[in-house]
């Protein structure tokens, strides 16, 4: 089974034949797109031979399995299947970026300068010899990639290739191609986001809900480039869930969670309704409980397997932002860990920091079992105090 990834791979696994090889021709054109224009079209088609014109003789595009390897792409023993293999011609330099909005099988998408193949006796199948680049984008649409990472590529005539992984199967797709010059994209924001660690092994099942919670969630969960792969409003009343049937690549991922009438944009960019409450978030070994301020998104990273994607927070507690209601007589805090788990909530007098400096350094406890960012009441006997402290321990 293919590895999912949308990141390109530089490895051909061998495959060694018992029979002679067998004869296959070079890629054939099915459509030609002609010149691409500054913009973006929408392609839907299919790796199955197709007839369009009943002739005679008839015309049949795709169906074809005339490369089963791509130099720049990844493979195991098996072969890439049937394909279908589009040409457009760039009169200026630019960007070319597929995005995926349906797939039905197992599409998997390269980027060639010609239509060359040979047969690679150490492989034991028949490669496209001027492939530039491929990725899969594996995963429910949609999803983004740019060849050659952005790269503008010159002007000349290309080939894109749409082919099946494995041998004898076919795959349907409709994807939005984009010629032009891609911003970058902004930078994601200053969030205060709770480290959970690893959480299941690759391509495992699992799920992700807010079952617990007492106010109207939404759950959103982001790859580590800001792509959004998925999100839920009311699975189960109001509570929100996400699943991952077949589970998801090995890498680093973000959660966001909002209540209703979230807006989860690209780049981790979430705008959150006004509700809020008792926020309980449930993931595979475990779960989060706390405070949930209306306006306010609470993100969650993660990494499935050994991850990846940056280093941790570190080992101590950083709180990023403190507010006093008096109304209520409450605290709103949020902070940042690299120690995970829940934390406890310390709240005193001047006398009681004073005391605790001479002891163990800890206030008396106020609330515990609690994540960032919380709501923590002030003690009744404190209330009203003129002047009180909080600590956030563990």
């Amino acid at each position: 089974m293919k590895t999912p990834t949308t990141k390109k791979r530089y490895l051909l696994s061998l495959l060694t034949l018992a029979s002679s090889p067998l004869c296959f021709a070079q890629l054939v054109v099915d459509i030609d797109l002609g010149v691409l224009t500054e913009g973006t079209q929408q392609i839907s088609g299919t790796t199955a031979a197709t007839e369009i014109d009943p002739g005679p003789p008839p015309v049949i595009i795709g169906g074809r399995n005339n490369a089963q390897a791509y130099p720049g792409g990844a493979n195991t023993a098996l072969d890439w299947g049937n394909e279908i293999v589009y040409q457009f011609e760039l009169q200026t330099s630019g960007q070319v970026q597929i995005t995926t909005i349906s797939v039905e099988g197992d599409p998997d998408f390269f980027l060639l300068s010609s239509l060359a193949t040979e047969f690679d006796a150490a492989l034991g199948k028949t490669v496209a010899l001027d492939t530039l680049d491929g990725f899969f984008l594996d995963g429910a649409p949609p999803l983004t990639d740019t060849f050659q990472d952005s790269t503008p590529l010159d002007p000349g005539v290309y080939y894109l290739v749409i082919d099946s992984y494995q041998l004898g199967t076919d795959s349907n797709f409709t994807i939005d191609l984009f010629f032009g010059d891609i911003p970058a994209p902004p930078p994601p924001p200053d969030l205060d986001i709770t480290p959970l660690g690893s959480i299941v092994e690759p391509n495992v099942a699992f799920a992700l809900d807010t079952f617990g919670s007492d106010f109207d969630t939404e759950i959103g969960v982001y790859d580590a480039t800001g792509n959004l792969i998925a999100n839920n409003d009311d699975a189960v009343a109001l509570q929100s869930e996400v699943t991952f049937p077949v589970g998801l690549p090995a890498g680093s991922y973000r959660i966001a969670i909002g209540s209703y009438n979230t807006l989860f944009d690209p780049n981790f960019v979430v705008t959150s309704g006004a509700g809020g409450g008792k926020l309980v978030l449930n993931y595979p070994g475990g779960s989060r409980t706390g405070g949930f301020l209306g306006g306010t998104p609470v993100f969650f990273d993660f990494t499935v397997g050994a991850g990846g994607g940056g280093g941790p927070i570190g080992d101590g507690i950083e709180v990023t932002s403190l507010e006093f209601d008096p109304i209520n007589q409450e605290f709103i805090v949020s902070w940042v860990s690299g120690l995970g788990g829940e934390f406890n909530a310390h709240i005193g007098t001047a006398a009681d920091l004073s005391a605790a400096s001479a002891g163990n350094g800890l206030m008396p406890l106020a609330v515990s079992e609690i994540i960032s960012p919380a709501i923590i009441p002030v003690p009744p006997a404190l209330q009203g105090s003129e002047k009180l402290f909080l600590q956030i321990s563990q």
